[in-house]
C-alpha cells in the first residue's frame, strides 16, 4: 500500500467506516435486546445509513486512487451500488427532490441491500487487511 497522502486519506475513510459499522452493530444489538420502540428502531436505522454512506465514500476513494479489486468490482455491478450512491447523497447532501427517507428505502426496503452490503463490507475488509499487511511487510524490509 502506497503511503502518499491520498492513501492515508483512504485508510482514514476505512477507519471511519469501520467505526460506524461497530456503532451500527452495537445499536442494532441494543435495539434487539430492548423494547422495540420507534425511537430505538430509528436510532439503529440512522446508524446503519451512516455506515452504508461511508462505505460508498470509501469505494469512491479507492477509485479516485486508481485502486480496484476483481472480487469487489464484481459486486459493484449490482443495481444496489447505484441505490447506495443515492442513499449516500441523501444522507450527506440536502435533497432537492425526494425526501431522504424515500432514497433510503430504495436501498433498505427489501433487505436485499443489506445482504449485498454484507458481501461488499467483507471484501473491503479483506482488501484492506491484505494491503495493510503488504505495506507493513514492505516497510519492515526497508
Amino acid at each position: 500500500m502506497r503511503t502518499e497522502p491520498k492513501m492515508v486519506a483512504l485508510y482514514g475513510a476505512y477507519v471511519r467506516a469501520f467505526a460506524a459499522h461497530e456503532d451500527a452493530m452495537r445499536c442494532i444489538l441494543e435495539a434487539h435486546d430492548a423494547e422495540l420502540s420507534q425511537t430505538t428502531l430509528r436510532r439503529a436505522e440512522s446508524r446503519l445509513v451512516i455506515f452504508y454512506s461511508l462505505v460508498y465514500v470509501l469505494i469512491e476513494g479507492m477509485r479516485e486512487c486508481g485502486l480496484s479489486d476483481d472480487r469487489l468490482e464484481d459486486l459493484l455491478v449490482s443495481p444496489y451500488f447505484i441505490k447506495l450512491r443515492k442513499l449516500r447523497n441523501s444522507t450527506f447532501f440536502f435533497p432537492p427532490g425526494a425526501t431522504p427517507v424515500d432514497r433510503h428505502q430504495e436501498f433498505l426496503g427489501t433487505g436485499e441491500g443489506a445482504t449485498w452490503m454484507i458481501e461488499v463490507w467483507r471484501e473491503l475488509n479483506r482488501w484492506f487487511a491484505d494491503n495493510v499487511r503488504a505495506a507493513t511487510s514492505a516497510a519492515a524490509m526497508q
